[in-house]
């Protein structure tokens, strides 16, 4: 089966990686980094954090292309031209043309980081995080023209421990999800891929996780609101809080005076917390 990979930044990589050992990917398209450099990718490679480019980049087996080129027509040429049985998407910022969608016998499958319907859209795990949730999870469903509303072929349930950041359930995710997608390839290989549709009625759709939703504020969170956004922010440094005009990246929260750590003392609610930085 010949394969299409659409996905970008680090996050795909990890997927594209495990899928290189077993399946034939012939094209990869990503987020190509314009003036990339030696020294860079070095720097990438030395922090264990390679893009999705830098894994296709190594392989002559594999035609690398720019996402913004999935608007052009010649596009669907190409597919046809590799034969390309099978689309895979795992964390891609682009929306997928339904010709493309139409142009692929098996049609695509995309790993999304939820229970769909619940949580569609972009940084799922963020907002489960942040709403305190219990629960998050994988979804392998069809693409479709609507975003994140194609039919469901598994899903998978994962717990959120009260210790967990945003780094630990995106570590499960990936690892989880690559079980799960060569359980789905496989069911398709063999022609036994039942999907069935979304429950619309139970669908939530959440934005993308700007620093607004990311900013503490002492007037609306208390001390579980706060420590629920520091650990869903985590992948960027911490969640945001303004001393003044002054902008701290907050990595925790403490009823109790900490040692040898930076904090500010914040008074909530009748609550002395601490925000360690």
């Amino acid at each position: 089966m010949n394969i299409v990979f659409f996905g970008t930044n680090y996050d795909g990589s990890y997927f594209l990686q495990k899928l290189m050992r077993k399946h034939n990917i012939k094209i990869v398209v990503t987020d190509i980094i314009e003036n990339d450099s030696l020294r860079k990718f070095l720097r990438r490679c030395l922090l264990r954090r390679r893009l999705t480019e830098d894994i296709a980049r190594w392989s002559s087996k594999i035609l690398l292309i720019d996402q913004a080129r999935i608007a052009e027509k010649k596009f669907v040429k190409i597919l046809k031209n590799l034969n390309i049985n099978l689309g895979i998407v795992a964390t891609f910022s682009k929306i997928i043309p339904r010709d493309i969608i139409e142009a692929i016998p098996s049609g695509i499958i995309n790993v999304h980081p939820s229970l769909l319907p619940r949580y569609r859209g972009a940084n799922p795990i963020f907002w489960a995080i942040r709403n305190g949730e219990k629960v998050f999870g994988v979804t392998i469903h069809y693409l479709n023209e609507r975003i994140d509303e194609g039919n469901i072929i598994l899903q998978k349930k994962i717990q959120i421990e009260d210790h967990h950041t945003i780094v630990d359930c995106k570590k499960i995710f990936a690892k989880e999800g690559v079980i799960l997608l060569e359980e789905v390839i496989d069911m398709i290989n063999n022609g036994k891929a039942e999907s069935f549709p979304q429950d619309n009625e139970k669908a939530s759709y959440y934005p993308r996780a700007k620093d607004e939703y990311r900013t503490l504020n002492t007037d609306m969170h208390d001390y579980t609101d706060m420590s629920n956004i520091i650990r869903a922010s985590l992948d960027r440094g911490g969640a945001i809080f303004w001393n003044g005009e002054e902008k701290i990246l907050v990595k925790s929260i403490s009823r109790f005076p900490p040692k040898g750590r930076r904090y500010i003392r914040m008074n909530i609610e009748n609550d002395v917390l601490y925000l360690l930085h």
